[in-house]
């Protein structure tokens, strides 16, 4: 008898979690970025640690990724003046600097999507405060392109969509 519950117990643990893995994963695959290359790497450049990249200038700061997400993307151009020390450096028109690091510039290593010193790029994003977060970046020397973060603002690298 206490084999029987012992393993009618273990059946529904597995089934919970079954269940539990299952609805998770819906719920992250439910949330598609919508018209701009699917997430797929055909090309691009990331961001520093929190997932933007650092730019000088002064922008209002909003209540949430999403608002500025639904608000509209702005969209930079720059040539990219080095790859070293685990940064992406790129001068935008303006003269000011981006610098990619952190946890996008490791998504971009992942995704093997290669940018050299010199490249012509735009980066496609939002600001958050004086950060700009990067959703896509198209290297416009080889025509490559990479999503970095869902429709609402949320980076890929930590599951995308919810």
């Amino acid at each position: 008898m206490k084999k029987i519950i012992l393993w009618v117990g273990f059946v529904a643990l597995v089934i919970i979690l079954v269940v539990g893995g299952l609805n998770r994963t819906q719920s992250i695959s439910g949330n598609e970025f919508e018209n701009v290359n699917s997430g797929l790497v055909t090309g691009g450049a990331g961001a520093p640690s929190s997932g933007g990249v650092q730019h000088n200038n002064d922008v209002p700061n909003e209540s949430s990724a999403v608002s500025r997400m639904s608000e509209g993307l702005v969209s930079v151009a720059g040539v990219v003046e080095s790859t070293a020390n685990n940064a992406i450096n790129v001068r935008v028109s303006d003269g000011s600097m981006i610098s990619i690091e952190g946890r996008a510039l490791r998504y971009l290593d992942e995704k093997a999507f290669n940018i050299a010193s010199g490249d012509q790029v735009s980066l496609t994003g939002f600001y958050e405060g004086d950060v700009f977060e990067t959703a896509v970046i198209l290297n416009e020397i080889t025509g490559v392109s990479i999503r970095l973060r869902d429709a609402d603002g949320r980076p890929l690298w930590g599951g995308g969509a919810r």
